[in-house]
């Protein structure tokens, strides 16, 4: 149930590490080497049927934003739709 602002009740919080290769070298057997990778760092929010993705500012880590939303219980501006969840 959304609270008087029009947030969404926070049910799951989820932090992820991911990378990605920006940069890869084909080695003369044909097989890939990557060279260079780059991180990234999400908070899934999962509230009232529906995914939400938070990305971390410059300087704050996923601890502190898992944190803010396990403390507040809502979503708020930071929150970017993602997906609707199957019932």
């Amino acid at each position: 149930m959304a609270n008087a602002y029009g947030y969404s009740k926070i049910s799951k919080i989820t932090p992820e590490v991911f990378k990605e290769p920006v940069a890869v070298w084909e080695k003369d057997d044909g097989s890939v080497e990557v060279i260079e990778e780059v991180c990234f760092e999400i908070v899934w929010v999962e509230a009232e049927g529906a995914l939400y993705e938070v990305t971390l500012l410059k300087g704050e880590t996923l601890d502190q934003v898992a944190g803010r939303y396990r403390v507040g219980g809502y979503t708020d501006d930071r929150c970017t739709f993602a997906k609707e969840l199957a019932a």
